[in-house]
């Protein structure tokens, strides 16, 4: 639900800079620099709300796999098969377990990156969920056993 709320609030902002932006081309007040820093402030835009949203992500494990929400309203089953492994994260994000994959989403490859510090997909579980802990021995016990 807060991830919602971000990417409401961020569309908001996005919608907003676009209009000053098309007033400032009306005007004949647009520079090179504001559209150059536009684009700029899009990108970051774009990088934080898939950050936020994919960071907390509600996730069910089932007989066939891992079942989580990619974005707002789109769920995904990942097959046993194409989980590689689990792992706790390392340095500042020590309180995280990766869930490295053989593939997803580009943005999951840039979660596996930062979190996880490999180069393939991945997607974090939160040590503040309910069932942490036997979520985790859950998902490394199916993993065990394939």
């Amino acid at each position: 639900m807060k991830s919602a709320v971000v990417i409401v609030v961020l569309g908001f902002i996005i919608i907003n800079l676009t209009i000053l932006l098309v007033v400032a081309i009306l005007e004949n007040t647009f520079s090179y620099e504001i559209g150059v820093a536009y684009i700029m402030f899009l990108i970051l835009i774009i990088i934080a709300a898939t950050n936020v949203t994919n960071f907390r992500q509600e996730f069910t494990v089932t007989y066939d796999g891992i079942e989580f929400q990619v974005f707002i309203f789109w769920r995904i089953l990942v097959p046993w098969v194409e989980i590689q492994k689990i792992k706790e994260s390392y340095g500042p994000w020590a309180k995280y377990h990766i869930v490295i994959v053989d593939r997803l989403t580009p943005f999951h490859r840039i979660i596996g990156l930062l979190y996880g510090l490999t180069l393939s997909h991945g997607f974090v579980i939160d040590k503040q969920l309910i069932d942490y802990e036997d979520a985790i021995e859950l998902i490394k016990g199916k993993l065990h056993y394939r």
